[in-house]
């Protein structure tokens, strides 16, 4: 299973936070890779299985146009930054 996160903010205390805890994914299971990325403008999504997503406002159906099966995850929404948040497949939110 191939797994992006990315932001637009990686200065985020949250972003930094969970790219730690992300991280240790390929440790429990080999067959997951997960990249980090620090701007959402430069990733190609084709090569995805899971998106997960925070901060910024990505327009989900152009992500979905490139790979329609592609798992879009938001972490920690915003409300007023999201205009398509009924898109996305799973929110996580503490």
């Amino acid at each position: 299973m191939r797994i992006i996160f990315t932001t637009n903010n990686p200065k985020s205390p949250s972003f930094i936070f969970y790219s730690k805890s992300f991280k240790g994914l390929s440790d429990v299971d080999n067959s997951i890779s997960i990249d980090i990325i620090e701007s959402i403008n430069d990733v190609d999504f084709t090569k995805y299985d899971v998106l997960f997503l925070m901060g910024g406002n990505p327009e989900i159906s152009e992500i979905k146009k490139t790979n329609p099966s592609i798992y879009c995850i938001l972490i920690e929404p915003r409300a007023k930054q999201y205009n398509e948040i009924e898109k996305f497949d799973c929110i996580i939110s503490n």
